[in-house]
């Protein structure tokens, strides 16, 4: 059986007002978005070692989807709750709220463990059981990140301003702090082991980090030449993948193998640009490549055999890979002219289209 789980969005006026009052939040989370993705289309997408898979769409196309394997697409026209869908049962609404018709009942999908645990967002923080139906509202934050396989929640909380990193778990939410001298600090992913992987921001650069509950927030080392980076990948055995950036703005994708280990995955060799998204426990690694034309392709990287590009689905101009899973499935998107398209991509079928909700 296939799982699917969405969030479309309505800009109805009563919505718009709502959202008007996370104005400075959303500003921040596009910050982080748009270092991986063009405005026009924003995905990022997990598939977890037995197949989960989120991705999600932003700015003007605004779709959360999390799916088990093939069962995954966007449509057009719903409002903005959560959705979960099966090839059984079809598509339905996660029970985030008693009246979905309600001004205030939006919520968003933000990602799914491999036991079927979602978490997510609306007028609060939200972790949803597929299984037994249970809902629990997490306390002291604001946006989830991700959510692990002990159904920890690693996102941000907001104060003064600003957003910050913590981390939600059986005894409560533990603020993740900042790196030295910096004014914020957000997550972007989270291991089996609660290893936390983000960014720390000091006004004007951001410094990768990475988290744990003994060492507390240590930045990853730059390479030589680089003055800031960003992490957004870990696998179960603590191995990052980010990218880091050089003082004119050229980024390049990286892998850390420890806190002060490491390794420029470099490209594809058509271009001059690249980023890592994702990190399965093999140790291969995905994101996108520019190419010299200017245009993304996305990629898997290697150890032994280096960067590969993956290709583009037909009438699309530019892809992004966004994650891998344990048995080398990847999932991402591809751009064409005023549209996008999710894919799926394994080395035995290549690169497939995963098609279209429909409807509303």
């Amino acid at each position: 059986m296939s799982f699917l789980l969405a969030y479309k969005v309505d800009l109805s006026p009563a919505k718009k007002l709502v959202c008007l009052c996370n104005f400075v939040l959303c500003l921040t989370v596009i910050h982080r978005e748009l270092k991986c993705f063009p405005i026009h289309c924003t995905v990022h997408s997990r598939l977890r070692g037995d197949g989960f898979m989120i991705i999600s769409k932003g700015i003007r196309i605004a779709v959360h989807i999390l799916a088990l394997t093939l069962a995954l697409a966007a449509g057009a026209n719903a409002s903005n709750r959560a959705l979960i869908w099966d090839s059984t049962a079809g598509m339905r609404d996660v029970p985030v709220h008693a009246n979905i018709y309600a001004y205030d009942a939006f919520s968003y999908a933000e990602a799914i463990n491999n036991l079927g645990e979602v978490t997510g967002w609306g007028p609060y923080a939200w972790a949803w059981n597929s299984h037994t139906g249970e809902i629990r509202i997490i306390q002291g934050m604001t946006f989830p990140a991700d959510i692990n396989d002990r159904g920890e929640v690693v996102g941000y909380y907001y104060a003064n301003g600003r957003l910050y990193g913590c981390l939600s778990g059986p005894t409560g939410v533990t603020p993740l702090g900042t790196l030295p001298g910096d004014i914020w600090a957000t997550p972007s992913a989270i291991n089996k082991n609660s290893q936390v992987v983000g960014y720390s921001y000091d006004g004007v650069q951001d410094r990768p980090f990475i988290w744990d509950a003994v060492n507390g927030m240590r930045p990853l080392v730059l390479p030589e030449g680089f003055v800031q980076g960003d992490a957004y990948g870990i696998n179960d055995t603590g191995v990052v993948v980010g990218t880091v950036y050089q003082s004119g703005g050229m980024e390049v994708a990286a892998l850390w193998s420890s806190p002060t280990s490491v390794r420029i995955l470099g490209t594809t060799g058509d271009g001059d640009g690249s980023e890592a998204l994702d990190i399965n426990s093999s140790g291969q690694a995905v994101g996108r490549a520019r190419t010299a034309g200017g245009d993304w392709r996305a990629f898997i990287w290697e150890s032994i055999g280096g960067m590969h590009e993956l290709g583009t689905l037909p009438g699309c101009y530019s892809s992004c890979a966004t994650a891998i899973n344990d048995v080398g499935q990847v999932a991402g998107n591809c751009d064409g002219i005023g549209f996008s398209r999710a894919f799926i991509w394994d080395s035995a079928n290549g690169m497939r289209d995963l098609g279209d909700l429909g409807g509303g």
